[in-house]
């Protein structure tokens, strides 16, 4: 039984793999890609690491070869330098991707806590992944996203106070970095501090009655609606100008 569902688990990243690459809006797929494969690694590595588990590398590989081809319609294309510099980077994120899971499941802290891991994973990447829909979405789903997040965990996987705060800690690293090097960096700030807010609002929610803390809850989804669909366009304005 467990064989069949690690052959789903590879067949679903392939697909999901590929139907990024196919995507338009091609932000994020530098991390999206390899973020799969790790999961994909922590999953099927669980019980046992093993090194065959990576063949889900090789079709997605020849998908890209295949998409690169059509893309150009030129035999040349097969020998350009660009297009193996290409193909062997992406290979090496792949691998990346697959040997961080494979590596990390081994880690005891890992295994103590494998499906909080887990959740932190999956939250990260639909998170990341909403940017493709763009910036201003991204600020409704992140915050909706790390605010839902925690209370999944508290009813299925842990009860304790401070997890809501170890699950957005990838997003604010990783937008931490942003705000450093990122030429727009400025336009990085609402979707860089959500996370923290929702945290936040969780633990004041989990603190609060029950009548005030609906009202709380209510409040709170109305003023990420509110800033995902028309404050972020007036920041945007506001930072033009």
């Amino acid at each position: 039984m467990k064989k069949y569902v690690n052959l789903l688990f590879a067949l679903g990243i392939i697909v999901l793999s590929c139907l990024l690459y196919e995507m338009k809006n091609k932000d994020g797929l530098v991390l999206m890609i390899p973020l799969m494969f790790t999961l994909y690694s922590l999953i099927v590595n669980r019980k046992a690491q093993l090194l065959k588990n990576t063949w889900p590398v090789l079709p997605v590989l020849i998908f890209l070869v295949i998409r690169g081809f059509e893309n150009n319609l030129d035999w040349t294309y097969l020998h350009a330098w660009r297009f193996w510099m290409s193909l062997l980077v992406i290979t090496g994120l792949l691998l990346l991707g697959f040997f961080i899971g494979f590596f990390a499941v081994k880690w005891k802290t890992i295994q103590r806590n494998y499906l909080l891991t887990i959740l932190m994973i999956v939250s990260f990447a639909l998170a990341v992944l909403s940017i493709k829909i763009g910036l201003t979405f991204q600020f409704f789903a992140v915050g909706f996203i790390y605010l839902a997040a925690p209370y999944f965990a508290y009813y299925y996987i842990t009860q304790k106070k401070y997890v809501a705060w170890i699950i957005i800690l990838p997003f604010v690293l990783l937008y931490a970095f942003a705000i450093l090097f990122e030429d727009a960096s400025i336009q990085c700030y609402p979707n860089a501090f959500i996370p923290i807010v929702s945290a936040g609002m969780y633990c004041l929610i989990r603190l609060l009655a029950k009548p005030v803390n609906w009202v709380l809850l209510a409040g709170y989804m109305m003023f990420l609606l509110y800033g995902g669909f028309a404050g972020m366009e007036c920041y945007f304005r506001w930072i033009e100008m």
